[in-house]
């Protein structure tokens, strides 16, 4: 019985993020953006510039895709490498005034498709939640 009750929680729990990744994905596609272009924007945005492995690890990309994300949006102007004055062979990813216009229109919106979807669960009820995933990604 449990293992089909953790069966389920991980079920419903992939729905979600399949679900959130949809409706992201829509926004991104109609910015002519992939998701994980969107995400990549979005560390940037938060983080400020950072190297390519950084980003790759917060975005949970792989080491073969993370170079073909890059390029494409240095290509679309989104952001730039910017070389480390005390280290030539290490650059650094900085949003471009683009990239930030583009995250800056679609981070509102991202905002509302996740409160939306919380809408039904309680203040408390979203502490508890969170709560329990963090106590699942623990062990």
């Amino acid at each position: 019985m449990s293992q089909n009750l953790e069966s389920g929680i991980r079920e419903s729990l992939q729905n979600l993020v399949t679900s959130f990744d949809k409706k992201i994905n829509k926004i991104a596609l109609e910015n002519k953006i992939t998701l994980s272009q969107f995400m990549v924007l979005e560390v940037l945005y938060s983080q400020g510039e950072m190297c390519i492995s950084q980003v790759r690890d917060l975005i949970c990309s792989s080491v073969g895709t993370i170079p073909i994300i890059i390029n494409n949006l240095e290509k679309a102007n989104l952001i730039k490498r910017v070389c480390v004055p005390c280290d030539k062979r290490m650059s650094k990813l900085q949003l471009t005034n683009e990239g930030r216009e583009v995250i800056s229109r679609l981070l509102p919106i991202n905002k509302s498709i996740i409160k939306n979807s919380f809408k039904n669960l309680s203040e408390d009820e979203k502490k508890q939640l969170l709560y329990l995933l963090n106590k699942i990604e623990i062990n």
